[in-house]
């Protein structure tokens, strides 16, 4: 299985099948019954070989539609493996770097395209490097590697700062259930929330909803 072995997953190889994964593979009949990984993109193209795409793709599988979502993908991904080893590879690396990196854009390493009906420049417009990875699948995907062990399960405060730096869905959450005042930062906030639920629940509560940091 693609999560099994953390050192696997350290190697290009291991990132490409992580992208397509979550980019792809996600919620189809492929993820749910077999779920294999692949050594290269021409065991891919030999596995794929007379089975319909929708075997493979869920447009809406985290919800809204997903256009982009594509096996059109698996050969993009595939291009672009090489820039994963020279970060994770980096000293002291932060899981906020990471998901920067998985949303970075590039007009020379990645797609891109000619803004139409503009005169003058003929400058391209910068694309994502890894197409349809958007804020949320790069922060499942962050999820999954701290629980193949790639990366050491952030603390509460370390995982309440990169709250802060990535301004998603959970730090709407904790502003909503007016965690966060003049005299409260995110981080803190987000500790205070986690102690205050590791004190009421129980140790079995807790066991049944496999709670921890990051959910």
């Amino acid at each position: 299985m693609i999560y099994d072995d953390p050192e696997w997953l350290r190697t290009s190889i291991g990132f490409w099948n992580v992208l397509c994964f979550r980019g792809v593979f996600y919620g189809s009949p492929f993820a749910r019954d077999d779920g294999r990984h692949f050594e290269n993109l021409d065991d891919w193209n030999a596995f794929k070989e007379n089975k319909a795409e929708s075997y493979f793709i869920v447009k809406p599988a985290y919800g809204s539609l997903q256009g982009d979502r594509s096996i059109d993908r698996v050969p993009e991904y595939w291009e672009k493996r090489h820039l994963w080893e020279p970060l994770i590879n980096k000293k002291d690396l932060s899981l906020t770097e990471v998901y920067n990196f998985l949303l970075h854009s590039s007009v020379d390493g990645g797609r891109f395209e000619k803004k139409k009906g503009t005169k003058g420049s003929n400058k391209p417009t910068p694309k994502k490097v890894f197409v349809n990875i958007g804020s949320l699948t790069a922060i499942l995907i962050i999820g999954d590697l701290v629980y193949a062990g790639v990366f050491p399960m952030p603390s509460p405060l370390e995982w309440g700062e990169f709250i802060e730096k990535v301004s998603k869905g959970a730090l709407d959450a904790i502003t909503m259930l007016g965690l966060i005042d003049k005299d409260t930062t995110v981080p803190q906030a987000f500790v205070e929330l986690d102690e205050f639920v590791n004190r009421v629940l129980t140790a079995e509560e807790k066991a049944a909803m496999t709670y921890d940091v990051l959910t």
